[in-house]
């Protein structure tokens, strides 16, 4: 009996123990594709290791080149390059209209020079590439270092009386050095210290150079719109006010 009663306890222990749940199983590893992991990255709203949502960065805007900042000095101080006399030293050769009109090379190199030029003067906008036509056709028609001032007069009703005066200077100072490319004559140009350019601004302003035409020149109204800032200095809008 004893045995018995053992043995159905035991039974029914085995049969209890047979009855109880099991132990979960382990979770089975997440395998990620490289389509998932892609696709998961470029969401969103991905959560991250804090429990945020996490956003990605707008990547930040470019910063200009290095040339472009130097122009902008260039423009902002007034500051214009060492005149290098034209002889079999220096390689430097004079030019007027007339060779200008006839020479396709002339007017490549204009083109390349005016164009980085003016992608500085952000108050340009879209009418960037139509200052650059008037200026070739400036230069095709009108000496640039004339004493009448012309070049500048007519340049100044875009960039102003002082950035037309550096502008002009810079051309010229390009197309009459020797060098083809751009980059080679920002390497080459000298130019004073941002106080004696402008010193050399004031010492015009005190001569008195073209000022009953400048103040001519300031109410002068093109396709409709007031001539802006044509006595400041600076390259954008907000700093000729």
């Amino acid at each position: 009996m004893d045995h018995g009663f053992r043995g159905g306890e035991c039974h029914g222990l085995t049969q209890t123990q047979r009855n109880l749940p099991g132990k979960p199983a382990p979770p089975k590893p997440t395998l990620y594709s490289s389509s998932s992991s892609s696709s998961s990255s470029s969401s969103s709203t991905t959560i991250g290791t804090h429990g945020h949502p996490y956003r990605p960065r707008r990547p930040r805007s470019p910063l200009p080149p290095s040339s472009t900042l130097t122009r902008r000095h260039i423009y902002t101080h007034a500051l214009r390059s060492s005149h290098v006399g034209a002889n079999r030293l220096s390689n430097h050769t004079n030019f007027t209209p007339a060779t200008f009109l006839a020479s396709t090379h002339l007017q490549s190199r204009a083109r390349a020079f005016i164009r980085r030029e003016l992608s500085i003067f952000t108050f340009l906008a879209d009418n960037a590439e139509f200052v650059l036509e008037y200026a070739i056709a400036i230069l095709k028609s009108v000496d640039l270092k004339s004493a009448s001032g012309a070049a500048e007069d007519m340049l100044a009703e875009f960039l102003g009386r002082r950035n037309a005066g550096v502008f002009v200077h810079e051309v010229n100072a390009f197309l009459r050095s020797p060098y083809e490319r751009v980059e080679d004559f920002d390497r080459w140009a000298q130019y004073p210290s941002a106080e004696k350019g402008a010193r050399g601004i004031a010492e015009w302003e005190r001569e008195g150079t073209g000022s009953s035409r400048d103040a001519e020149k300031r109410e002068t109204v093109r396709g409709g719109r007031r001539d802006r800032g044509l006595s400041g200095g600076g390259v954008s809008s907000a700093s000729r006010r």
